[in-house]
């Protein structure tokens, strides 16, 4: 009997690490599908800035300026671009995820602002708001947290004089606390991130790069 109860449970546990690395690998195809859209843009850009800084003879200076205006705003708004790739990637509704996404960021950028001057935090000036760039990673973490507003959305229910807000509609209201809680969190552990993250490009570039580079290959 405790034979068989054991080979029950050995069963059971590997049905679930089955389901865990299935559902594991379709979130990650999907995630590296959503991203692959902005990544795209990025050789274009760097190329822009690359022929700015070494700038071919027989090119008009007009067509320099141009370029590297084009390419210092691709850069600039690319937290956007990654957070509306993760939304629409994971959401049905993809004209109101990508809208969602955007207003989201919008509201997570301020309520940074808010924060970054109360507690007195660096900052640097994004969407005409001296706030905490967060980067890449604050613009795809908002697009995680639209796609749960956009999925909770289909379920708010009304009284019938507020029923203009229900469905879709509500998922632009629902992004506003959730991103105001997401800022509010990237407030208090992103600077030890950042830190991190600029200590570790320091090791990598000036002090082991090839330890760096040869961890990267592998």
């Amino acid at each position: 009997m405790a034979g068989k109860l054991e080979s029950n449970r050995q069963i059971r546990t590997r049905r679930l690490g089955h389901f865990v690395t299935q559902q594991w690998f379709k979130f990650a195809q999907r995630l590296s599908q959503a991203l692959l859209i902005p990544i795209a843009i990025l050789p274009a850009a760097g190329v822009m800035l690359g022929l700015t800084v070494s700038p071919i003879p027989f090119m008009p200076e007009v067509l320099t300026v141009l370029m590297l205006a084009v390419g210092k705003l691709i850069f600039a708004i690319m937290p956007i671009l990654f957070a509306v790739a993760v939304a629409i990637g994971f959401c049905r509704d993809q004209g109101i995820a990508a809208f969602t996404a955007v207003f989201g960021y919008g509201v997570m950028t301020a309520t940074l602002a808010a924060l970054a001057d109360l507690y007195q935090l660096p900052t640097q000036l994004l969407l005409g708001m001296e706030t905490l760039d967060t980067g890449i990673a604050g613009g795809m973490l908002i697009g995680g947290v639209t796609c749960f507003a956009v999925r909770w959305s289909q379920y708010i229910r009304l009284p019938a004089i507020f029923s203009f807000f229900e469905g879709r509609r509500s998922a632009s209201l629902l992004i506003i606390p959730l991103a105001m809680g997401l800022g509010y969190v990237l407030a208090h552990v992103w600077p030890s991130i950042s830190l991190l993250i600029e200590r570790v490009s320091d090791w990598a570039v000036y002090q082991k790069p090839a330890i760096a580079f040869g961890v990267y290959g592998a």
